[in-house]
């Protein structure tokens, strides 16, 4: 069994590596440690739920030496979402190396997200837009930067963030090593690739099976005025435990309003606090709530691997966002289910999502839904004892 020493990663990041669980590398760490620790550019895909974070902290951690006050190693993740569960990674992977890490993102004191700077940080994670605004107030110097790491680029780039990553890089060295992770390869993505990559090593850790051999795909066909009662009908059909997908968070707050007394459900949307998003992802992973509605980019990070069913309420008029939806079933060898409720106008979306997978997906009516078997029971965590 290959082991993270024998990928080259740094014993006090092994150590801590061990301390949180991790026994040995996944797929995507296997193939890109290596190669990034060499100093190639390196271009993965690869979804989350894959190891990527890991990988590429490991890689720029073991290069990068701990201990400066000034950063040497720059993570730009899309969402604020993203940027904090990175964050949150790295500190843990770094409890024993001395690195320590600043996240900075939209939606918070910019003057907390200084002072923290302004202490010292080598590692800085953060979205492109705050990113810019810091780097062009002279408040982020990121001169001493070497490893680069972009992170979600198909994300990015669908979120419209190319200017905004573009004006962090002209702050940033070029002699630099880059990684970029993308879960699909757009055009858009191959254009950035080209303009920020110098001769990569290509790493494909994507698992064919997870979207279009363990999700079986389903169409229903309907009116606006209709998916309500569809979408009771899916979810009556037994006990699954489902994400349902909507377009907004007026919507998500109107479809838990509606289904709040007849199934477990919660919500999960950019407004919420993140102490609250916190417990509803606990209580979804834990099972006492079975079923989420969610907005793309709340969800957007999600790792439950016992999902039985995605459905798309609002049709998302992106192949590679439907792709990203049914990419939270059929996980882990599992199987899984995807339901899209289209309208005559979401069927031009449904033709992209079939030209971008290379398969049709199959019409169906809600009665012909097979009823879900699985039974998710409450896990119950024990309290650490408090100490005396």
């Amino acid at each position: 069994m290959t082991s993270f020493e024998d990928l080259g990663v740094s014993p006090d990041i092994v150590r801590a590596a061990a301390d949180m669980g991790w026994t040995e590398p996944t797929p995507v760490q296997m193939e890109a440690v290596p190669a990034g620790l060499e100093g190639r550019d390196l271009i993965a895909k690869a979804q989350t739920g894959t190891g990527k974070t890991g990988a590429y902290s490991m890689i720029a951690m073991t290069r990068a030496k701990p201990g400066s006050k000034v950063p040497s190693v720059l993570i730009i993740a899309p969402t604020r979402e993203l940027a904090m569960q990175v964050d949150a990674e790295i500190r843990k992977l770094s409890k024993r190396s001395g690195h320590c890490s600043v996240p900075v993102y939209g939606g918070a004191d910019m003057r907390r997200q200084s002072d923290d700077i302004r202490r010292g940080a080598d590692i800085i994670v953060g979205t492109p837009g705050r990113l810019r605004d810091m780097c062009e107030r002279g408040i982020l110097v990121l001169d001493r930067v070497s490893e680069v790491v972009i992170d979600e680029a198909d994300r990015m780039m669908e979120m419209g963030f190319e200017d905004d990553l573009d004006a962090v890089l002209e702050h940033v060295p070029k002699e630099r090593h880059t990684m970029m992770f993308s879960a699909t390869m757009t055009r858009a993505v191959e254009r950035l690739e080209k303009d920020m990559l110098d001769d990569p090593a290509v790493v494909d850790a994507s698992d064919g099976n997870a979207v279009t051999g363990l999700t079986k795909q389903y169409v229903v066909k309907c009116r606006r005025d209709e998916k309500k009662d569809m979408l009771r009908e899916i979810l009556s059909k037994g006990t699954p435990k489902a994400i349902v997908f909507c377009a907004t968070k007026t919507m998500v707050d109107d479809l838990f309003q509606e289904f709040r007394d007849d199934a477990k459900a919660g919500t999960l949307h950019g407004d919420m606090p993140q102490s609250l998003r916190e417990r509803v992802i606990r209580n979804f992973r834990d099972n006492r709530v079975l079923v989420l509605i969610a907005t793309d980019v709340a969800a957007r990070g999600l790792d439950i691997e016992d999902v039985d069913l995605v459905v798309n309420y609002d049709a998302p008029s992106r192949a590679d966002t439907y792709i990203h939806r049914i990419g939270r079933t059929g996980r882990a060898g599992r199987e899984g289910v995807s339901l899209t409720l289209a309208t005559k106008r979401d069927m031009d979306f449904v033709r992209d999502y079939e030209h971008e997978i290379g398969m049709r997906i199959r019409a169906i009516d809600v009665d012909d839904i097979e009823p879900f078997e699985t039974v998710h029971e409450p896990v119950r965590r024990e309290r650490r004892p408090q100490r005396s």
